[in-house]
């Protein structure tokens, strides 16, 4: 219990902790409760240039002495134009340890060993936080975390509601640990998905059109729309649901003697022409032979499609800085105007001219002055952090905050499903 109570010390109440250093104790508070003879002005004088040559510890403090809000981007650049036209400023730059504990959680979701803390603090290279973002952007953990963040959009779930089952779980997040770990373009790992076939065992992708409560045309639209869209289905029209339900009314399920196997393929009774619409209102036709989703695919992952990269971005900003530019963040109309309109365009284009590479998308957002403020606005708290005049406080994932205390204790979880059977436990990763 001593171990546990520690690391919540340590997890919550560090960066608030590190000022006792300036606040007196035991006789010393004692003392200053005194009352003092007034100084004097030249008193005064010495002790404001005492304060002003006294060193100033980084980890005991949020903000830090640097300049106030360079423009290192366009990111930048569209934040403080935003910021400007509502008479807000932007929060101060914010301190080495802040920053440092920001960058690990959000890129990793973990925190950094003493040792690694230490030498980041005491490190003097005008560069040393790019450095600190390289180091983790190429780590195992950053591949294991945005695998788990994006496997929560595509309901990598065993049982219910969703059942994959384990095999197919399992399968599913392979495949976007794969996809992670070796950086593949955001468009092909999304349009691999749309047109996968195959078992959903053997054939990780395929779990997307799984991994839903309801397998039919309605529903894997549904998915589509809400997962690489940020759109609700729901609130479609009608005939625009019909119009996006006819992508994927050839799609199929046949079950094999494997236990909750299940192969997902196109109709081959039903390979006729192919007329339809796309969500953006554009019509087209198809040969005999070509399957409808996959043209969907290709319609949706193109370049120039704002549903597709302002979705991402809209999704990467989210993750990265606590709160989205269209929020919710999976509501995404015309009716829900984005608060900083610039800002996503300036994003999604940026995506786009990258060959939607997402890990580069994460890393010119964590290297923005934006990204790296004080969490403590300059004034109108509410206004200034709407408008990313701040970095936002926020709660902790339950899983990084999990792993975080094991990684203080020095202990370990184990997860275990003992329904269905086959009955699966994850090993201990100590």
């Amino acid at each position: 219990m001593r171990r546990l109570l520690c690391a919540l010390v340590l997890l919550f109440l560090l960066p608030l902790g590190a000022f006792a250093a300036d606040a007196p104790t035991g006789d010393a508070a004692q003392k200053k409760a005194v009352p003092q003879k007034k100084a004097g002005a030249s008193q005064k004088k010495a002790a404001k240039k005492e304060r002003a040559e006294k060193p100033q510890d980084p980890a005991s403090v949020f903000a830090s002495g640097g300049a106030d809000f360079p423009i290192r981007s366009p990111i930048d650049a569209a934040v403080i134009k935003s910021l400007s036209s509502r008479g807000l400023s932007a929060a101060a730059p914010a301190s080495d340890a802040v920053l440092l504990r920001r960058a690990y959680l959000d890129l990793t979701g973990t925190i950094p060993t003493p040792e690694a803390a230490a030498a980041y603090l005491a490190d003097k290279s005008p560069d040393k936080y790019e450095k600190l973002v390289d180091f983790l952007l190429k780590s195992d953990d950053f591949n294991r975390y945005w695998t788990m963040r994006i496997a929560d959009v595509l309901r990598v779930k065993s049982e219910f509601p969703i059942n994959l089952w384990p095999n197919a779980a399992q399968a599913y997040n392979r495949y976007i640990y794969k996809s992670v770990s070796d950086n593949a373009p955001y468009d092909v790992f999304v349009k691999k998905m749309l047109c996968a076939s195959g078992s959903n065992f053997r054939v990780g992708e395929v779990n997307f059109y799984r991994a839903m409560q309801s397998k039919n045309a309605s529903s894997i639209a549904a998915s589509a729309a809400l997962m690489f869209m940020n759109t609700r289905y729901e609130k479609l029209p009608e005939q625009k649901r019909k119009e996006f339900d006819s992508f994927f009314e050839r799609v199929k399920y046949k079950a094999t003697k494997e236990w909750k196997e299940e192969i997902v393929y196109d109709d081959p009774a039903d390979s006729a022409p192919f007329s339809g619409v796309f969500p953006d209102g554009k019509k087209f036709s198809l040969p005999a032979g070509t399957p409808p989703r996959a043209a969907f695919a290709d319609w949706l992952a193109a370049k120039g499609n704002p549903y597709f990269s302002r979705a991402a971005a809209n999704r990467v900003w989210a993750w990265m800085f606590g709160s989205p530019i269209v929020s919710p963040v999976d509501d995404m109309f015309a009716e829900n105007p984005p608060v900083n309109a610039e800002l996503l365009e300036v994003l999604a284009s940026s995506f786009e001219d990258k060959g939607f590479d997402l890990r580069s998308l994460i890393r010119e957002i964590a290297l923005s002055s934006t990204y790296r403020q004080s969490p403590v606005p300059r004034a109108n708290a509410e206004k200034a952090v709407e408008y990313f005049g701040a970095y936002p406080v926020r709660q902790l994932d339950a899983e990084v905050l999990i792993d975080a205390i094991c990684k203080v204790t020095g202990s370990t979880e184990i997860y275990e499903s003992t329904t269905p059977e086959p009955y699966t436990t994850m090993p201990d990763t100590s």
